[in-house]
């Protein structure tokens, strides 16, 4: 491996790439002109030196070419990932899942035989997820042991921008992911798995429901993730897949989940009279019981009733010549 042989040598392919995958953002013609060098860069993919970042990037503009890419550099960019578990790994992954906002399935379905259907890979790339009580733990595995336990709520103590201050001063690291970055890639796997259901795909959803304790992604332990103490990328991203796993989805035999309610129905509220009345038992009648209403109205008395106020015009009549 050249990150740990040459490490110089790493460092300055990683950000030479760096200067490609720069150079062709939003850029069609540089794209153009650094698909000829596709095979070369495609050889460069187990040294983990920012070649898939080059390799996504060329392709991103175009869905034809993202789902041409070769089988080889789906199961190369897994491997690079059971080697260095980053954020920006996935972030790049999650790029050739959809081209324009559009989903691209043909890639959803080989991320999800590379990613998700192998045990073994699925045991070192994604984290364990423990919720007691109130507090939120994450546990890294490896060759299926724990070698790792992170207090998410021991991180939150520093202080968020703390912890986003050490996310990219880690940016370049090498060596082995500090507490505060794996934090982060547990994050954009989140995010992978929602892009993974993106545009309803049936093949991905199952998988994830299947293995949804063992990912982190039941319905229990999301909404456990959203009542603790956690940064607010995790806890909005926990949001995001709660909908696009148990809500947003159009199945016959989808389960019922309480959703929060953002109105006060007619029917239940408390005044005595419509409590009384038939229709505030029907959810679907909003009109009140005028009957229980009008003897509660009592008369006014004449010698209590003001008279008319005089009208502006009325006014100014004994004004006039």
């Amino acid at each position: 491996q050249i990150r740990t042989a040459a490490p110089h040598v790493h460092a300055v392919a990683k950000a030479l790439y760096g200067v490609v995958r720069k150079a062709c953002a939003s850029n069609p013609a540089n794209q153009a002109i650094l698909r000829e060098y596709i095979p070369q860069m495609t050889s460069h993919l187990p040294c983990d030196v920012g070649a898939f970042d080059a390799n996504v990037q060329v392709y991103s503009s175009s869905r034809q070419l993202l789902e041409a890419l070769d089988n080889d550099v789906f199961r190369i960019q897994v491997e690079a990932m059971r080697t260095a578990r980053r954020a920006g790994s996935v972030a790049l992954v999650i790029e050739t899942c959809s081209c324009h906002a559009v989903p691209v399935s043909i890639n959803q379905d080989r991320w999800v035989r590379y990613l998700l259907a192998d045990n073994q890979v699925t045991e070192d790339l994604i984290l364990d997820t423990e919720v007691k009580g109130t507090s939120i733990f994450l546990c890294s595995r490896k060759h299926g042991q724990h070698s790792r336990r992170i207090d998410i709520g021991a991180l939150m103590r520093r202080g968020e921008a703390k912890l986003q201050q050490e996310l990219s001063e880690g940016e370049w690291n090498t060596g082995i992911a500090s507490d505060v970055e794996l934090l982060y890639y547990h994050v954009e796997m989140l995010r992978l798995f929602e892009n993974l259901v993106l545009g309803g795909n049936v093949k991905a959803r199952a998988v994830l429901l299947r293995n949804a304790e063992r990912f982190g992604v039941s319905f229990q332990q999301l909404l456990a993730i959203t009542k603790a103490d956690v940064p607010m990328a995790m806890h909005a991203q926990c949001v995001r897949l709660l909908s696009a796993l148990y809500i947003d989805v159009e199945t016959t035999n989808q389960r019922s989940y309480a959703v929060p309610n953002t109105t006060r129905v007619w029917s239940t509220s408390h005044t005595r009279v419509f409590q009384d009345s038939p229709e505030s038992r029907s959810s679907v009648s909003l009109t009140p019981n005028l009957a229980g209403i009008s003897p509660l109205i009592a008369p006014i008395p004449s010698a209590m009733q003001r008279p008319p106020a005089p009208s502006p015009v009325m006014a100014l009549l004994p004004l006039l010549p």
